[in-house]
């Protein structure tokens, strides 16, 4: 199985890192409001940039518009000149201190 994030990417610093170097961090959070609360996700992986002349930037955008609109797209043509940046996690880490209340574990991980 693969994990695969598509995020979307103008150009700037971020790309020029991730031409750089490929290995990435993206970490997902609830907002701490207090010790329960502690809930978030880090993923780890490799990121390639994808440009309008790989076909997996319109596959990427067509499921993206998909997700937010919620039906088929039919004629959706993904826009030009932009970019996505694709992960592909290695490593999905997952805390939530709440479980612990049920008797889980606080922690879980995932990997390639």
């Amino acid at each position: 199985m693969k994990a695969i994030i598509s995020l979307f990417a103008d150009s700037g610093t971020k790309r020029e890192n991730i031409k750089a170097n490929p290995k990435v961090s993206v970490g997902i959070y609830d907002p701490f409001v207090g010790s329960l609360s502690v809930k978030g996700m880090q993923i780890t992986g490799e990121a390639t940039i994808l440009t309008d002349d790989n076909p997996e930037y319109d596959e990427a955008l067509i499921m993206r518009r998909r997700e937010l609109v919620g039906e088929e797209i039919g004629d959706y043509k993904p826009p030009r000149g932009r970019a996505v940046i694709k992960i592909e996690a290695k490593k999905i880490e997952f805390i939530d201190i709440a479980l612990g209340l049920d008797g889980y574990d606080l922690r879980h991980v995932w990997e390639a």
